[in-house]
């Protein structure tokens, strides 16, 4: 899904993000600026399975520490099968910049070696939010994303994200998130470049969230994931 000469694609790293609407500890695949806002330590797994091909298969795991002034975190995260596998793992610092704005920097190893990212969280009003998370700055297969977020009430919360990639047409998508309870999430959304739409659901218990995800191309067909989220919000 990338040139040869790029680091881990992005574009496949993607679905993934999808978790983060359900989990902060998911943001880390997203925009890992967000994880300056936890508290506490979280585990998260991700696992789907493109268009129901065993052979593009994804597994994403996230984890993050807050320590004394900030947040650590790490991921790791597979793509393909026994026969071809392309794999990253990141190692990245967050915190809080004032009240209002959140930063983070990560390094990442993957197949085709060493990138930085950079995630910014800006927390313009009560209401609305500005993120900007930029993967590989100043190189030629660098990842540049923008996202808006809007929250007209409580538990109810749209965004946009707008993502420009080396060799791909600019990629943009819209979600709702529904919060009708402490312990459930329900998310729907569309996407482009290519087009598709996606729903998912969340039930947390105690410390354990779980949540399923589901995303569909008309020609390819249907792409299946699930969450698994352990910590305390």
């Amino acid at each position: 899904m990338q040139p040869a000469q790029a680091p881990a694609p992005v574009t496949q790293l993607a679905p993934a993000a999808i978790s983060g609407s359900f989990s902060p500890v998911m943001q880390a695949f997203r925009n890992p600026g967000a994880l300056a806002g936890l508290r506490h330590f979280s585990a998260g797994l991700y696992t789907e399975r493109g268009f129901l091909l065993k052979e593009l298969s994804v597994y994403a795991v996230a984890l993050s520490m807050p320590v004394a002034t900030g947040v650590v975190g790490v991921k790791l995260w597979q793509f393909g099968f026994p026969l071809y596998r392309e794999q990253l793992a990141g190692l990245g610092y967050a915190l809080a910049l004032g009240n209002r704005l959140q930063a983070a920097v990560f390094l990442d190893y993957g197949t085709y070696g060493m990138d930085a990212e950079l995630g910014l969280v800006w927390q313009l009003t009560k209401e609305t939010g500005l993120s900007l998370h930029l993967w590989g700055p100043g190189r030629r297969h660098g990842v540049y994303t923008a996202g808006l977020s809007y929250m007209p009430s409580t538990g109810l919360r749209l965004e946009g994200e707008w993502r420009k990639e080396a060799n791909w047409p600019l990629f943009m998508k819209v979600q709702c998130l529904y919060r009708p309870t402490g312990a459930v999430w329900l998310l729907a959304g569309f996407s482009t470049a290519p087009a598709t739409q996606f729903a998912g659901a969340a039930f947390k218990a105690g410390r354990l969230q779980i949540g399923v995800t589901g995303s569909y191309h008309s020609l390819l067909g249907i792409t299946p994931g699930i969450m698994l989220v352990w910590g305390k919000e």
